[in-house]
């Protein structure tokens, strides 16, 4: 059975159209997805903001922040609030129970990446490779459209299956050298 050029045409369209949508899906499944809130009333998609994460390469803590009940984005520039500490932590193992090695707070709060309504990053470098935690605290507000209401959270997100989920972050990798001598 011989396919009409038009026809073909379309296959190779649908074929490229579902390519981009795996493509632009990718970075959000090496994000930890988490409903914080006493009731879940928003949602936290936490991870690296560049994928995979290498140690000696400067990076940031990747933040987007969603009302859980329609999934909108909470968007500081827009009066909702958005003030969130987040403290690094270098862990012996990716059990959420494993003794933290060294800890440190970010200097920076995160903050609304350009061109997001609710993507927010706190930047700087990871120099060793190795099991890393989040540990964010602080409130959340849909003050722009009230719908859930001011929250206060204290959450921790753990690299790799370290918070006992299906998607998680990446552990900090050591990137290959070259060239070699």
């Amino acid at each position: 059975m011989k396919m009409s050029g038009s026809r073909r045409l379309s296959f190779v369209v649908c074929g490229l159209l579902a390519l981009c949508a795996l493509a632009v899906a990718a970075p959000a499944s090496a994000h930890e997805h988490r409903a914080v809130g006493p009731k879940g009333e928003y949602s936290l998609i936490v991870g690296w903001f560049n994928e995979p994460a290498y140690e000696g390469v400067v990076n940031a803590v990747d933040i987007r922040v969603l009302r859980s009940g329609d999934h909108s984005p909470v968007n500081a520039s827009k009066g909702d609030v958005v003030n969130l500490q987040v403290d690094v932590q270098l862990r012996a193992d990716a059990n959420e129970k494993a003794a933290v090695i060294e800890s440190a707070p970010l200097k920076d709060k995160p903050a609304l990446t350009f061109g997001t309504d609710n993507r927010y990053a706190s930047w700087f470098k990871p120099v060793k490779a190795g099991v890393y935690a989040f540990h964010i605290k602080g409130t959340i507000s849909d003050a722009s459209k009230p719908v859930a209401g001011p929250v206060t959270i204290d959450e921790t997100f753990i690299c790799g299956k370290g918070s006992k989920v299906e998607h998680a972050f990446v552990c900090l990798e050591t990137p290959q050298v070259f060239p070699t001598k």
